[in-house]
């Protein structure tokens, strides 16, 4: 006796297609998934919303310009970002009219348009307008060269102290006079070794340059308002006579250095002391 449970397989082209569908709509797609059909896909794609932009949308339009986009945009990526709303028709019915809803502007955002501002007007927001004539100094902030000279002669003392390291060096042996010569005899100074020699420089570590002094020169200036708004570098600053470089002492000694403005007719002098530290 055959079995009536025993499987048969379909034998029309309707019954195979059905048997397949119902495996594999429950694989593939589960929990109910709803799948569109062709026609629902096209018909949704020419379908649009109205809606309203809430910030600058780059192929778009500006913020405030109301646009027709597809549905599929605007719920799941405008909506939720807070970039656009829903403009219903009761809506655009209080507006007095559908006209005011354009079409997207592709070349919106991609687009540069100069605009030449009309005589008299600036195009600058007022912000920048507002920063610019700050920082512009007016005429009243700059300085004369007579007026810097004038305010460095008054407000740098005379003297200027710097301290450097020196530099130590043995002193040479003393000559020793021979035993057989008495005490008593009359020798030369130069026989004995105390000949008069010429003081030797005490060499410093490091040096004193125009820059250091110039620094020096700045912070004095600085405790002053209008001194302050004095200008002036190391290469205003030049030393007073012959020295071992041009910019810079290497020994302990007193300087003469002239300050020169820019600009200025005479040289405001000052004297520079270097002392020897421990």
């Amino acid at each position: 006796m055959a079995s009536l449970l025993q499987h048969r397989a379909p034998s029309c082209l309707s019954c195979l297609r059905r048997t397949t569908a119902g495996l594999t709509d429950g694989s593939l797609f589960p929990s109910g998934q709803q799948i569109r059909g062709k026609k629902q896909l096209a018909k949704e794609k020419d379908h649009t919303v109205t809606v309203k932009l809430l910030s600058r949308m780059p192929g778009y339009g500006a913020k405030g310009r109301m646009v027709q986009v597809p549905p599929g945009l605007m719920r799941n990526k405008w909506y939720p970002r807070r970039q656009a709303v829903y403009v219903t028709p009761a809506e655009l019915e209080v507006m007095g009219s559908r006209k005011i809803v354009a079409p997207p502007d592709g070349s919106y955002g991609s687009r540069t348009v100069a605009v030449q501002a009309p005589v008299g007007l600036s195009s600058e927001p007022k912000e920048v307008k507002k920063l610019r004539k700050e920082r512009a100094p007016t005429r009243g902030d700059i300085l004369s060269p007579e007026q810097s000279s004038e305010l460095l002669s008054r407000l740098l003392p005379p003297n200027l102290e710097f301290s450097r390291t020196a530099i130590t060096i043995a002193p040479p042996p003393v000559k020793r006079i021979s035993p057989s010569i008495p005490a008593s005899s009359v020798i030369s100074a130069a026989a004995g070794g105390n000949e008069k020699r010429t003081p030797e420089k005490v060499a410093i570590y490091g040096s004193v340059s125009t820059t250091d002094i110039a620094a020096n020169l700045k912070a004095i200036m600085a405790e002053d308002e209008q001194g302050k708004r004095v200008v002036f570098g190391p290469e205003d600053i030049t030393f007073v006579g012959k020295t071992e470089e041009k910019d810079q002492v290497k020994h302990v000694g007193t300087f003469e250095i002239d300050i020169k403005v820019k600009g200025a007719s005479d040289a405001v002098r000052r004297t520079i002391r270097v002392n020897a530290q421990g």
